[in-house]
């Protein structure tokens, strides 16, 4: 075995693995609302992906305007 098997994968499952992949995902808008909102529950929202003042100032106006 030579010292550069480590870099040529062995089985297709190790194959598979270094690839990447990009998914579409479509959301009824009727639903965008309510996704964010459970989003926003577990702490994934706006406020915490993009800190700083304008990204603040929306998911303030966000939480207002979503109010029930």
């Amino acid at each position: 075995m030579d010292n550069d098997s480590y870099m040529n994968p062995s089985t297709k499952e190790e194959e598979y693995s270094n690839k990447r992949y990009a998914f579409e995902i479509i959301i009824p808008k009727e639903e965008k609302d309510n996704i964010l909102s459970q989003l926003d529950l577990l702490g994934v929202n706006e406020k915490s992906i993009f800190p700083g003042l304008d990204s603040i100032g929306r998911y303030t106006d966000f939480i207002f305007r979503n109010q029930k």
